[in-house]
């Protein structure tokens, strides 16, 4: 009925984007009633689990979304189910109606969630439906600045971190326009095109680090303290995925998170 929601070290708290695909690629809104319907779970799913909607777009094929949560899985589940029920009701179909696994990817600093927004907002000028991403109809961007906007009764978005982040409404939609994001949604760190650190490299920059700020000690020698000082560093100022960083510091993935969120 819908996809299988677990995958191994899947983020599921904080700003994080989600793409849906149609299954094989095919279509997935075929009407209005198709499209308002996916709003409206995704809006019961999102007050049943707590989650801010941000942003959406929906594609004829595919669809954004940007959402804070601190559930993903739970959360996504709940929605899928519900939507994918009603939608194989409607057209007396059976199985997936969405690739599975969902594409998520977790966007931890403000310039990323940004640029995240920019990137959904953009998706139907990329696809030449439309000159601006005002002009369409099936995405948040209406929703911006407390515009009207015909969703209002189907979904609740919450646009004000983007909205505070621009000087004004013009600024925005000028903005929005002008600076084209390209690809991102499976990059980790918010990079367009993510260049992957050998394992090799990280554990020498790990050691460069070790010896000037922690007196040359091992990994095995740091306190609790210290050890989520060098991970922070790593994050903060490494390409290293949180993959890398738990190997070479021998700790639990959902730690290194925690700590790499700490100062978000």
């Amino acid at each position: 009925m819908c996809a299988k929601l677990k995958i191994k070290n899947r983020v599921q708290e904080g700003y994080i984007h989600i793409c849906l695909r149609g299954n094989r690629k095919q279509n997935v809104f075929y009407d209005n009633s198709d499209r308002y319907e996916f709003l409206v779970k995704l809006e019961s799913a999102s007050i049943e689990y707590k989650t801010k909607i941000l942003e959406f777009a929906l594609m004829d094929n595919h669809a954004h979304i940007l959402v804070h949560t601190s559930n993903l899985t739970k959360f996504m589940r709940s929605f899928l189910i519900s939507y994918v029920r009603w939608y194989n009701l409607k057209y007396t179909t059976t199985g997936n109606v969405f690739q599975r696994p969902f594409l998520s990817v977790s966007k931890r600093k403000l310039e990323w969630i940004i640029d995240t927004v920019l990137y959904i907002l953009q998706n139907p000028v990329k696809a030449s439906i439309c000159p601006h991403p005002a002009d369409y109809r099936w995405s948040s961007c209406k929703c911006h600045y407390k515009q009207f906007n015909s969703f209002a009764k189907h979904i609740t978005v919450d646009t004000s971190l983007c909205d505070s982040h621009f000087v004004s409404e013009k600024n925005f939609y000028r903005i929005l326009g002008e600076k084209i994001v390209s690809r991102c949604e499976l990059s980790e760190k918010g990079q367009v095109n993510p260049v992957r650190v050998p394992d090799c490299e990280v554990i020498d920059q790990c050691n460069k680090i070790l010896q000037n700020s922690f007196s040359n000690k091992k990994v095995s020698e740091l306190s609790r303290v210290e050890k989520s000082e060098l991970i922070k560093y790593l994050n903060n100022n490494t390409l290293a995925t949180f993959r890398q960083i738990a190997s070479i510091t021998h700790e639990n993935f959902k730690w290194v998170i925690q700590q790499c969120k700490v100062n978000e």
